[in-house]
């Protein structure tokens, strides 16, 4: 400092010794002659710097610090918590025991698969409307004040003559090829689709939807078929018995509406063009998938997007028996052409910083 011309006042010197005095010495050295440059880029008036200045310039190195922290995370699919709905308490419960918690993961019965369907249809359940138009139906009423039953499937296969203007929930499976069925917890009923109107929305297998129509001899003959209300975030937390139920730290952690990171990533997203770029459904063993994905990510050159997410299954149900080996040379063939997301990243990277 005096080479420059400078000296510290004696409780600035005692805060610079304090603040740097767990550092390294190379590092300490560097962080020194760093601060001697911010303090001579401010053409102070004085020689003498005060304690003020100082705290100043470390203030800001702290907010620099703060702001180039990442803030967009993966997590992996096994650390994510998972939970079994308990009917007595109305709240999703961590699984506790360890193999329990591995089924869970990867169902390896149709009892397991069973149970991931069931607790997505009482999610859709739960919702205020379906709930009333339960009660009704239990109580003898006709119809909700949204003005629609919403019935069983039970209820329709007791039925001995046609029903009309009945919506079912439930979700849609196909027992044989070509062949749909709604199921709920009750049962299952034989579907025609022929004069239905499909909503908007994506109506893969295993969706839980709500189907509108007339029932009559064994077949629910649908005219109006779409998916239910999305649930609220702050209504979906209630049913949790924990604040952080989505993984990527503790489960006891701050819930995401509070959480700074979560904070952070939508004030970021909002106040500028970043994205993220979701691909569902990415099939790694189909012809010219690999050709597609490389031609997307050279589209993406000139405005490059923060992430790319493929989501799966990489590999089709044919090949299931061999998934280790087939997913290990598909991902082979994408590492291939990385360079090309090298150079997509490569402009987020130094936008971000």
């Amino acid at each position: 400092m005096k080479l420059n011309g400078l000296l510290l006042a004696p409780d600035a010197s005692n805060f610079v010794v304090d603040a740097l005095k767990n550092l390294e010495p190379s590092v300490k050295a560097t962080t020194l002659k760093k601060f001697v440059d911010a303090v001579l880029e401010r053409n102070l008036e004085l020689d003498n710097i005060s304690k003020a200045v100082c705290e100043e310039i470390f203030h800001e190195w702290k907010s620099e610090s703060t702001n180039s922290q990442e803030f967009l995370f993966i997590t992996d699919a096994f650390q994510v918590p998972r939970f079994k709905y308990c009917k007595y308490s109305r709240r999703f419960l961590p699984l506790q025991d360890f193999a329990e918690d591995a089924r869970s993961l990867l169902p390896n019965s149709p009892a397991m698969k069973a149970f991931l369907y069931a607790h997505r249809y009482e999610r859709v359940l739960r919702n205020p409307v379906f709930a009333a138009s339960t009660k009704d139906s239990i109580a003898g009423t006709k119809a909700n004040a949204s003005g629609f039953k919403l019935q069983p499937i039970e209820f329709l296969l007791a039925l001995g003559a046609r029903e009309d203007n009945v919506v079912v929930l439930g979700a849609l499976t196909q027992l044989k090829n070509g062949q749909w069925y709604l199921e709920d917890p009750t049962h299952l009923v034989k579907l025609d689709l022929s004069a239905a109107t499909f909503h908007q929305g994506l109506f893969p297998e295993g969706t839980i939807v709500l189907a509108e129509g007339s029932y009559d001899d064994e077949v629910f003959k649908v005219t109006g078929i779409g998916l239910p209300p999305v649930e609220e975030p702050h209504l979906t937390r209630r049913y949790f018995s924990v604040p952080n139920p989505f993984g990527g730290s503790a489960v006891d952690g701050p819930a995401a509406a509070v959480d700074a990171n979560m904070i952070r990533l939508l004030q970021t997203s909002q106040a500028s063009s970043d994205m993220l770029v979701l691909l569902g459904e990415t099939r790694l063993d189909m012809p010219g998938c690999i050709e597609h994905l490389e031609t997307l990510f050279l589209g993406y050159s000139d405005f490059p997007p923060t992430a790319f997410v493929l989501c799966g299954n990489f590999i089709g149900p044919e090949l299931a028996a061999y998934n280790s080996l087939t997913n290990k040379v598909s991902f082979l063939s994408l590492s291939k052409f990385a360079f090309l997301l090298v150079r997509v990243a490569t402009p987020t990277v130094r936008r971000a910083a």
